[in-house]
């Protein structure tokens, strides 16, 4: 029994239910900065879709029409 302990203790790897992310850790500053990057990106994406492509495809549109009259 003595053994068993003695290698469980010498694992490197944790069961997934220790795994905890230390608070100001590396790995948590990149998984939350990861996050907040796909948000921004899909946020100001929707703004440039919205304000920008939709008014250019209106007058690429229109000058196509009276292109074509």
């Amino acid at each position: 029994m003595a053994s068993e302990q003695s290698t469980l203790e010498q694992s490197p790897t944790l069961p997934a239910e220790q795994v905890v992310l230390e608070a100001m850790s590396a790995r948590r500053l990149l998984v939350a900065g990861g996050i907040a990057l796909i948000l921004a990106g899909t946020v100001f994406g929707d703004i440039f879709a919205v304000f920008v492509l939709h008014q250019n495809a209106g007058r690429i549109g229109a000058s196509l029409a009276a292109a074509t009259a």
